[in-house]
């Protein structure tokens, strides 16, 4: 006469969690591969023009054009 063990019918169940484990560890590595790769074809898309070294003294004039067309405010209290 043999009677069930709490073991052999908890044996399934053990294999799942065993099986799904792995997927847990493996699954988050492989999204942040797919978003690595990605931002870099992002990267690498980028011109020639959007890339070239900018002038410090010709973007500093432009700033300065910018800030005296705007109209200057009125900061009193009523």
């Amino acid at each position: 006469m043999m009677t069930t063990t709490p073991v052999s019918s908890s044996l399934p169940l053990l294999l799942i969690v065993a099986a799904l484990l792995p997927l847990l560890g493996v699954i988050p590595v492989i999204a942040i591969a797919i978003v690595a790769r990605r931002r870099q074809s992002c990267r690498a898309k980028k011109t020639t023009e959007e890339t070239a070294p900018i002038d410090a003294w010709e973007e500093a004039a432009n700033r300065i054009e910018v800030d005296f067309d705007e109209p200057e405010q009125d900061n009193r209290v009523p």
